[in-house]
This record gives C-alpha cells, sequence and structure tokens, in this order.
C-alpha cells in the first residue's frame, strides 16, 4: 500500500494553487504557518486561506502578504497579468536560497527537498540564459511568496503522509508575460523547459496556466504525467487561481492509497524486502528480422531498461510472433517508448504499473584459486539465501587460465559456500 496523491491539473498550477489544494485536502493552516516559521526571512509576512467559488466549485484560495522583502517583485501567481519586473533589481540568487534553507529549523528532509526543487528550476533557468547554476539569480521566484509556496507546498506533502504523486497531462495556453527579462511567449521558457517529457493538451486559453514555481513542483515530485495507479480516495482538495476561464480556474488534489478496500492483501514486506515501482513496455510483433532485436536490445540497456525479454508468441491469422517487453523505471518510460518505435517495426506499445519486490543484496569479493571474483549476495531477514558469481568475472579468468567458465563459477560459489554458509544450490544452509 502507497499513499498517493494524484495532481488534475486540467486549469494548470501555480505554488499557491497548490498551496491551496493541500489545505482544502486536510492540511491545517496553523501548523502549515508553524513549520513555515522555522525559515528565517529578513522581513515579515503572513499567510492566510479563505474560501471562492470558482464556477460552482468551492475552492482554497491562498494569500501571502509580505513587507520589506527586497527580491519581492509582484504578483507572480497564475492567472495574474503580465509581471512587471525591474532590471535594477538585484532578486535573490538560488546560492542565497539554498543558504536560507539550510540554516533555517526545517526538518532536514523538508529542507533538501525544497532545495532541490530550487535547484531544478536553478538548473532550467542555467541552460536557457547560458548561466551556471551557482550563477542564476531569480527575479520574480526570489521573493518569500514563492519560497513560501515551495517549501509549504513540501511540508504539506509530508504533513498528509505522501510517498508519491502523479500528475495528468498539462494544459497548453498561449499568450505573453512580461518578466525581468523582457517579454516571453507563454508558457514561459522555464516551464517547457522543467516540463520536458510531460504530455501537453492544447487549449484555446490565453494567459499563464503553469508558473515556472508550479512546474518546479510538478518535475521533481511526480512519477509521470497520466493516469496515476489503482487507488481509493481518502480526501480532494482544491486550490484556486486569479482569474477567470470558460473552466473552474482550479486545481484538483485527489489523495488516497493504492491498496483499493477489499482486495487481497498484497506480498508482506515486513521481512525487509525492497519493493519498487516499475513500468512494463510491451509490443507483440509478427513482421521483423530476428537479427533487429540486437540493436534494440544494446540501445534498450544503454537508456537504462533494468531488464529486455523476447516471448515467443502465436499472433492473428496463426503467425508466429515475439512479445517484447522491457522493465524500466518510470522517468525512463518515454525514451524507452521512443526506442520502441525507432528500432522496431510496431505501430502501438502497451505500458503497465506494477510493484518488484526484491531481496536486498550487496556485492561482495571472494578468493578462488586463480584470482577474486565479484559474488551478489541476496539476503532475507539479514539471512543469506543466495549468492551469484558475477559472469564477467568468471569468464575473465576462465579466459586467462584457459579453463572452462563453470569450473570458476563453481570454485567462487565454493568460496561463497565457506565465507557466507550457503548451500550447493545457493541458499542457506
Amino acid at each position: 500500500m502507497a499513499r498517493i496523491a494524484y495532481f488534475d491539473c486540467f486549469s494548470g498550477i501555480s505554488g499557491d494553487m497548490a498551496l491551496g489544494a493541500l489545505i482544502h485536502a486536510g492540511v491545517d493552516v496553523n501548523d502549515l504557518k508553524s513549520e513555515l516559521h522555522k525559515v528565517h526571512f529578513h522581513a515579515d509576512w503572513d499567510l492566510s486561506a479563505h474560501t471562492v467559488v470558482k464556477r460552482g466549485i468551492s475552492a482554497t484560495s491562498v494569500e501571502i502578504t509580505v513587507r520589506g522583502d527586497r527580491a519581492h517583485h509582484g504578483p507572480h501567481h497564475q492567472g495574474h497579468p503580465p509581471i512587471h519586473g525591474s532590471h535594477d533589481l538585484p532578486g535573490r540568487s538560488f546560492a542565497e536560497i539554498r543558504q536560507t534553507l539550510r540554516l533555517s529549523q526545517l526538518d532536514e528532509p523538508v529542507a533538501s527537498e525544497s532545495i532541490a526543487v530550487f535547484a531544478r528550476i536553478a538548473a532550467a533557468e542555467a541552460r536557457i540564459h547560458g548561466a551556471t547554476v551557482e550563477d542564476v539569480h531569480f527575479h520574480e521566484l526570489g521573493g518569500i511568496d514563492s519560497i513560501i509556496d515551495i517549501v509549504g507546498a513540501v511540508i504539506g506533502l509530508r504533513m498528509l503522509s505522501i510517498e508519491k504523486c502523479y500528475c495528468s497531462p498539462l494544459p497548453l495556453s498561449h499568450g505573453t508575460i512580461t518578466c525581468a527579462h523582457g517579454t516571453y511567449p507563454i508558457p514561459a521558457p522555464a516551464v517547457t523547459e522543467l516540463l520536458k517529457g510531460a504530455t501537453f493538451i492544447p487549449t484555446e486559453i490565453e494567459g499563464e496556466l503553469i508558473t515556472p514555481t508550479g512546474a518546479g513542483l510538478l518535475a521533481h515530485f511526480t512519477e509521470g504525467f497520466a493516469a496515476p495507479p489503482a487507488f481509493s480516495v481518502e480526501s480532494v482538495g482544491w486550490g484556486a487561481g486569479e482569474w477567470e476561464y470558460d473552466r473552474p480556474n482550479v486545481l484538483r488534489l485527489v489523495v488516497g492509497n493504492t491498496a483499493q478496500a477489499g482486495a487481497s492483501p498484497g506480498p508482506d514486506i515486513s521481512s525487509g524486502l525492497l519493493r519498487e515501482r516499475l513500468h512494463v513496455l510491451e509490443a507483440n510483433i509478427d513482421d521483423m528480422s530476428p537479427q533487429h532485436y540486437e540493436m534494440f536490445m544494446e540501445r534498450a540497456f544503454e537508456r537504462g531498461a533494468l531488464d529486455v525479454c523476447l516471448t515467443p508468441v502465436q499472433m492473428k491469422k496463426t503467425r508466429p510472433g515475439v512479445l517484447l517487453s522491457v522493465l524500466c523505471k518510470p522517468e525512463l518510460t518515454n525514451d524507452l517508448l521512443r526506442i520502441f518505435f525507432r528500432e522496431t517495426t510496431t505501430l502501438g506499445a502497451r505500458v503497465q504499473e506494477i510493484d518488484r519486490f526484491s531481496l536486498p543484496r550487496e556485492l561482495l569479493t571472494v578468493h578462488t584459486p586463480h584470482g577474486e571474483v565479484r559474488v551478489k549476495i541476496g539476503k532475507l531477514d539479514e539471512e543469506v539465501v543466495h549468492a551469484l558469481p558475477e559472469y564477467d568475472d568468471c569468464r575473465r579468468i576462465a579466459e586467462q587460465e584457459g579453463l572452462p567458465v563453470q569450473e570458476v563459477h563453481n570454485e567462487a560459489l565454493h568460496a561463497a559456500r565457506r565465507e557466507f554458509l550457503v548451500d550447493n544450490a545457493g541458499t542457506t544452509r
């Protein structure tokens, strides 16, 4: 069971919309402010939340007021009119924000996650402007209100005990916005840089639906931009934007658990198994030369695939075919799908989300009469249950010594049995 949050961004996302949705979903405003006061700013600020109605939907609107913030240049929230920046104001640098958060009394995970979000935004800005991350100065994003938006969202997700976040496809609006660097197109360059790989759906809306703050939060926290895994809903939060469109200008945050009511229990992971959420990519192919699978496998593994399998299948009209399967981490799905379409004849591929449970493992070295061999050790409840000599090491020694590779493998396994108390099958005695 995993506790998840699904960001339904049908009208976009900004930092204050995310905060509003988190508060509406169950985050206590006073507890949130108490945590935020662990950050020491050189200005007074306050945060308030109130209910508004957006085209029939009751949502929470968050307002942050700041007095004396040298880096605050005006409103930056989603839906506001274009921002009129000032070139003679230096902004607040990424290094300054990082130092402020490191010197705060925030819990270490909150400080680290918040710095990581700003680091993503800084890296995007650096690529756009041809600068280094350390040289990046935030203008609209350097104000205390933006810092509160990001740190507050990190705190809110922790208060709701969120383990993983997912996000819907994103709306693509148009227009221009004026900021400290000049007039830019919408979405702002930092937004598209941060959200590479995300799915966008064009709209007719003119205005800023996705701000860099909102994009930074999504880029850091979300597992992907598609439907979430099956889950039971516990709470729903609505965060309000400022402008009025032909749709409710709100962000919907759905919070729940992946274990469905009445579902059979999953594996018992209390024994120390490692659990990973992975994707399986599959395609049925019956018209491709067998030689071409080698190139596909090489490029898939180069890009980070965890496993690639070919399974014989019978397809329509009794044709023999191949089920091509790739196991990967979710963030690599888009890149690996491109390899499917470039290197195979398939016109479509399926993606499934799975849980993989595995043994904690270590790579240790044993001594054999012919040299050292690395051995992969698998443990269950701190007990060694598997020992597998590394094939590449066994092959290297076999080639050097003119020995059968099986002989070197057996010597390494025998050394592992002596050292780690495992039997001939590789399991604990």
